[in-house]
């Protein structure tokens, strides 16, 4: 009937993902939106992201909770990807969150992911592979001079550019080009990473 027809249609409209939800955006200013496989939507307060999509704020902000209580805050001007994640509940070893930041900054507080199995939490830019000994930092790549910092705000990153492999701890910043990394000097410790 036209009104099986018109229930089937609108259903179809809707974003249909066999997976549950990665993140809730729990803030949301300006333009940002979700791409993935089935196209961009815009992200507002309350929406779902899920495993496959990337977050983009192109002139806007925007921050994520994570399904394991992880937090991102993303700076205007980044493209923030959840290649593969997977979370039942527990953390039992199964569980994984792997991500790529394409560009921009984000501020980063790990949930349980990793706790578990450190190899299950992985962020990569272009140049860098960062893992988890700890829980808080700022993570930036800049695609036109390709170059990943990482600033340490909790306990401690594991960090991989290069010829380059160690743990940033609390109030310590790196900056990679690929080939290795450099501590930045003069870096302030920020206590506010998970309040936005």
């Amino acid at each position: 009937s036209a009104l099986v027809l018109f229930v089937a249609s609108s259903l179809s409209m809707q974003p249909a993902y066999a997976a549950k939800h990665a993140a809730k955006v729990i803030y949301s200013f300006g333009d940002v939106k979700a791409e993935g496989k089935k196209g961009a939507r815009g992200l507002k307060k309350g929406d779902l992201v899920f495993s496959g999509e990337s977050v983009a704020t192109t002139r806007g902000r925007a921050q994520i909770k994570f399904t394991v209580g992880g937090f991102a805050s993303l700076q205007p001007n980044t493209e923030y990807k959840i290649d593969d994640y997977t979370y039942e509940g527990k953390a039992d070893g199964k569980e994984r969150s792997f991500l790529s930041l394409l560009k921009g900054s984000v501020r980063l507080v790990t949930g349980v992911i990793g706790k578990a199995n450190r190899r299950n939490f992985r962020i990569k830019t272009a140049v860098a592979t960062i893992g988890i000994r700890g829980t808080q930092g700022t993570l930036t790549h800049d695609p036109v001079t390709n170059v990943t910092s990482l600033q340490g705000h909790g306990g401690e990153w594991d960090l991989e550019s290069g010829d380059f492999s160690g743990g940033v701890p609390a109030g310590q910043a790196y900056s990679c080009d690929g080939v290795s990394c450099a501590q930045v000097a003069g870096v302030r410790q920020r206590s506010d990473v998970g309040n936005g």
